[in-house]
């Protein structure tokens, strides 16, 4: 199957996935809100004033307006946090992988493996606590409360109510608006929460990462090129990561899409401007349908980074096309 077909025959078969997705959430709110109106048309309605721009007004201590307004507001920080942790992921566990795998059986490698584990089966909220208290409170290196201090951003034209324009992600507006001073606040104000996100996901791209570099590593072509004098350095860049990266690659894609599980948590720790923050400020000032339109923008989220990935995979693999 060409690649152009099997992108089609994904998307088709995705469409019943996010009708569904949008059926369950509205059912909810059709069942808790109790509403009387004819559930069809109850239902379109909700579908157009949602992505119509004309959503219901919600009332909470970070936010007044428009659910569709405050999605457009929010969510660019839930992406910039999720691409953040995931470069910290990639590039983190792939050293570390390959280098516990080069020093198999040692000390460092069971260190590695042990903190892996630990990382693996350790709730996020636990990691986050974790990271606040040795480099927030006790070192007092890196800020952990709100995205930046807000001493900074008295007088700032660009800024209004814990929102910045026009991209609505600090880090990113105060670059266009010239000002580093800011930046740099705000991309130390990004490490914490990023990193307690990466550490959350990390340990599974270490670990298979790890393990398929020791499998390529006793493969025969590996003894053939140290035959031809290639020193382990060239033999680790040149043939045996190469090899070794496809099946690490490939979870670490959908690992990705698993971020977003762990937003809701890290972004209200750490009082981060995102979607996940909004859906719990939302749950507590009692805005359902806030809480069902932010569920159902996550749903949407996952189903469509799904696809990509499954694109992504059917690139490199063209065997799962068939």
């Amino acid at each position: 199957m060409s690649l152009s077909h099997y992108i089609i025959r994904r998307l088709i078969i995705a469409i019943p996935t996010l009708i569904g997705i949008t059926l369950f959430v509205f059912l909810l709110y059709y069942i808790i809100g109790g509403l009387h109106s004819n559930f069809l048309l109850a239902y379109g309605s909700w579908l157009s004033s949602l992505f119509s721009g004309k959503s219901q007004l919600v009332n909470t201590n970070v936010y007044k307006g428009s659910i569709s307004n405050a999605i457009t507001m929010f969510l660019p920080n839930t992406l910039m946090l999720s691409i953040f942790a995931a470069v910290l992921i990639w590039f983190i566990g792939t050293f570390l992988g390959v280098f516990s795998a080069r020093h198999k059986d040692s000390a460092i490698d069971l260190t590695i493996k042990a903190t892996s584990f630990y990382l693996y089966a350790a709730p996020i909220f636990i990691l986050a606590i974790v990271l606040i208290i040795i480099f927030g409170v006790y070192l007092k290196i890196l800020p952990f409360s709100g995205e930046i201090n807000p001493l900074l951003m008295v007088g700032v034209t660009w800024f209004s109510d814990g929102i910045s324009y026009p991209t609505h992600v600090l880090l990113i507006d105060a670059l266009i608006h010239g000002n580093f001073i800011i930046a740099w606040n705000a991309f130390l104000s990004l490490l914490l929460p990023a990193i307690s996100l990466a550490l959350a996901f990390i340990a599974g791209v270490i670990i298979m990462l790890r393990n398929s570099m020791i499998s390529v590593l006793d493969k025969n072509f590996i003894s053939a090129a140290k035959g031809k004098g290639l020193s382990d350095k060239q033999i680790i860049k040149v043939n045996a990561r190469r090899n070794a990266i496809f099946q690490p690659a490939t979870f670490f894609a959908y690992t990705i899409s698993g971020l977003l599980s762990g937003e809701v948590v890290i972004e209200t720790i750490f009082n981060y401007p995102g979607m996940g923050y909004f859906l719990t400020q939302s749950l507590i000032n009692n805005q359902l349908i806030a809480v069902l339109d932010s569920v159902l923008i996550f749903g949407i989220i996952f189903v469509s980074a799904t696809i990509l990935l499954d694109i992504f995979y059917a690139v490199i693999d063209p065997r799962v096309r068939f």
